[in-house]
This record gives C-alpha cells, sequence and structure tokens, in this order.
C-alpha cells in the first residue's frame, strides 16, 4: 500500500509532503512510518504539530494514536457512511435520524455530547429497527476511539473548506492514480514510486515556486 501525507491550505491547494510506501496494510509498518517523518522533521527544525484528518481508516488512526498525533474524520464521509445505513427508513424517520446525528457533531461540549445523545436513544427506542441502528452507531460512532474525532469539540477551523474535509486531497489522490499511473494497477512498487518522483512532485505547486525562486536567484 502507498500513503501520501499533504497538506492542504486555506486557498484549497493540496501540497504532498511524504510519500509512504509499506509493505503490508497493518498498523506497524504505517506507525514506523510516522516515526521516521517525526524524526525527519526535527532534523529540519520543525515539529509536527498538525493534526491529520482521515477517513473513518482503523489502520490509519491506530498509527496515528501510537505516535501521539490528534486526527480528525472527512465530514463528507462521515455522513455518507451513516447514511448508506439508512435506506430501510421512510423519509421521515431518516430527517430525523440525521438530525439528532448532525446535532451531535455539533456538540461543543461534553455535556452537549451526552445530553444529545441521550435525546437519539430515546428517539431510537420507537422500534426494534430504530434499536438496531442504535446499537450500530453507539458501538462504531461514540466510542471514546471514534466520537472525539468527528463532533465539534475542540475541532479546528469552523466546519469550513479543508477544516471539514479531506475531499481536496482525495482529488488529488484521483489524478495521481488516473492521470500520472493512468488508472494502470499493474505498476511494480519501483515504477509507481518512479512516477510520483520524477513526474507528479515536479508539478506540485510548490516545486514550481521553487524552480521560480531559483531561477531569480540565478539571475
Amino acid at each position: 500500500p502507498i500513503w501520501i501525507l499533504c497538506s492542504q491550505t486555506e486557498s484549497y491547494t493540496t501540497t504532498p509532503g511524504y510519500v509512504i510506501v509499506c509493505d503490508n496494510s497493518t498498523a506497524g509498518p504505517l506507525t514506523k512510518a510516522i516515526e521516521l517523518i517525526k524524526e525527519n522533521l526535527l532534523e529540519q527544525g520543525t515539529v509536527l504539530r498538525a493534526s491529520v484528518m482521515i477517513d473513518k481508516d482503523k489502520t490509519e488512526a491506530k498509527a496515528l494514536r501510537n505516535n501521539s498525533i490528534r486526527f480528525w474524520l472527512c465530514d463528507f464521509h462521515i455522513m455518507k457512511a451513516l447514511k448508506s445505513r439508512l435506506k430501510s427508513f421512510d423519509e421521515s424517520t431518516v430527517a430525523n435520524l440525521v438530525t439528532h446525528i448532525k446535532s451531535i457533531a455539533r456538540s461543543n461540549s461534553i455535556d452537549e455530547l451526552h445530553s444529545r445523545k441521550k435525546r437519539m436513544c430515546g428517539f431510537c427506542q420507537k422500534s426494534s429497527k430504530l434499536r438496531s441502528y442504535w446499537q450500530y452507531f453507539n458501538k462504531q460512532w461514540l466510542a471514546d476511539k471514534w466520537v472525539y474525532s468527528w463532533i465539534d469539540y475542540q475541532r479546528p477551523g469552523l466546519r469550513e473548506g479543508s477544516a471539514n474535509t479531506n475531499n481536496l486531497s482525495e482529488t488529488w489522490f484521483r489524478v495521481l492514480l488516473r492521470v500520472y499511473l493512468n488508472s494502470k494497477t499493474q505498476y511494480n512498487i519501483v515504477k509507481t514510486i518512479s512516477v510520483i518522483l520524477s513526474e507528479l512532485l515536479e508539478e506540485t505547486e510548490f516545486a514550481i515556486k521553487r524552480r521560480d525562486i531559483e531561477k531569480r536567484r540565478d539571475n
């Protein structure tokens, strides 16, 4: 598997920073890779203080926790995942559930979180199907290891732009797959890395600015 650690600016620019290649998809190798990135940044006089936005990926979450890095879940993917479990409910019930979920997401304190969880739990006692959904939601999304990564409490930004979604980085990643790698899955790892280093990274905004600076210095 390949991970690319990117930064997203307020101007919606995605800049790749590190390419991570591991021999398996477990948290161990990814944990080590992030450790090496932190060491490399320290050698450059920089401490990694940024938080990271991810989808609800257990491997990524564990590796970040192992490195004491705070992570947040992409709001777009949260709602997409939750709504996919609502297809069997009628329109009115779906609207009520979504309202409760968004209310929990907007909790700005622990007290608000508990109060809104209680209200949703009460609503979900109306039928066995709703109780089943509550069991899923409570276990998968309200567990301590996940809930604080998708509610407003301590979340940076104002639910706007890059503070709310990683879709910008995912768009960039699709460009990598479809344009630079030609949607080909048969590339071996050496070829893939070569394309990333020699073609893709050389055309990022950062690389272009760097070349412009070097040209001005030469003149």
